[in-house]
C-alpha cells in the first residue's frame, strides 16, 4: 500500500509438563466445618498444550488519519491430568472426602479469553498557536468469554465485553493536555469472578463511565 500499511501474523504451538496452576474449587474446611471454596492453591497437572494466532495491522489512512488493529486467538487447555474441582456429581464434602477432583483432559488450563480484539484510530490537525496539533482518538477493546480452571460447571466463567475509551486534546514536543471519556457507553460487565468462601463470589467489574483531564509535560 505505497508503504502506508504494516502487519505482523504470529502462530505459536507449546506443550507443558507439570503445568502449575491455581484453580478454585471447593474443599471441606475444619474451620467452618463445613465446604468451603479456595482458590490460594497451587497444583501440577500432568500436561498442558497452548496454541494460537496473533496478528497486528498499522495503517495510515490518511496524511493525519491513522489505525491500528490487534486480533488474538490463545487457547490453553489441559491434555492429560487430574486437577482438584468443584463437582456436586461427585460424593459430598466431608472431612474423609476434603476435595474432589476431575479429570482434566479438555479442561480450560487458563482464565484467560480465548478471543481479543483492540481497535484504535486517530485523526489530528496542525494547530499553530502552540507550536503543535489538535487531536481526537478512539480505543475499542473486545474481551471473549473466559472460564475458570477447575471448574467442570462453569459457575465462575465470565462473558464476553466491550469497552469504548475516547479521548481529545493538544499537544506539542513538549506537552499533551487531554480529554477522556472512558467506558463511554458505561458498561456495566463482570471482568472475572473469584469464590470466595461458602456462599459467595467475589466479582471484578468493567470500571463505570469516567470522565477527566490529564496533562503530561516532558522535561
Amino acid at each position: 500500500m505505497g508503504g502506508r500499511a504494516q502487519y505482523t501474523l504470529a502462530a505459536f504451538f507449546a506443550v507443558y509438563e507439570d503445568y502449575q496452576v491455581n484453580p478454585s474449587f471447593a474443599h471441606w474446611s475444619p474451620n467452618t466445618g463445613g465446604p468451603e471454596d479456595i482458590n490460594i492453591v497451587y497444583v501440577n497437572v500432568d500436561e498442558a498444550e497452548q496454541y494460537g494466532l496473533e496478528g497486528e495491522f498499522t495503517m495510515l489512512l490518511a496524511e493525519n488519519w491513522s489505525l491500528f488493529t490487534a486480533l488474538g486467538w490463545n487457547n490453553v487447555e489441559f491434555t492429560d491430568g487430574v486437577i482438584p474441582c468443584t463437582d456436586p456429581g461427585q460424593p459430598a464434602l466431608s472431612p474423609t472426602n476434603p476435595y474432589n477432583v476431575c479429570d482434566a483432559k479438555g479442561e480450560p488450563a487458563g482464565s484467560q479469553p480465548q478471543w481479543s480484539w483492540v481497535l484504535q484510530s486517530e485523526y489530528w490537525q496542525p494547530l499553530e498557536i502552540i507550536g503543535g496539533e489538535w487531536f481526537v482518538n478512539g480505543l475499542f477493546n473486545y474481551r471473549g468469554k473466559a472460564d475458570v480452571p477447575g471448574d467442570p460447571d462453569k459457575r465462575l466463567s465470565t462473558d464476553d465485553y466491550t469497552q469504548l475509551d475516547l479521548f481529545a486534546g493538544i499537544r506539542n514536543d513538549s506537552w499533551t493536555a487531554r480529554i477522556f471519556v472512558k467506558n463511554a457507553l458505561d458498561e456495566s460487565d463482570i471482568v472475572s469472578k473469584r469464590a470466595q468462601g461458602a456462599d459467595y463470589n467475589d466479582l471484578t467489574l468493567v470500571a463505570p463511565r469516567t470522565t477527566g483531564i490529564t496533562v503530561d509535560y516532558r522535561f
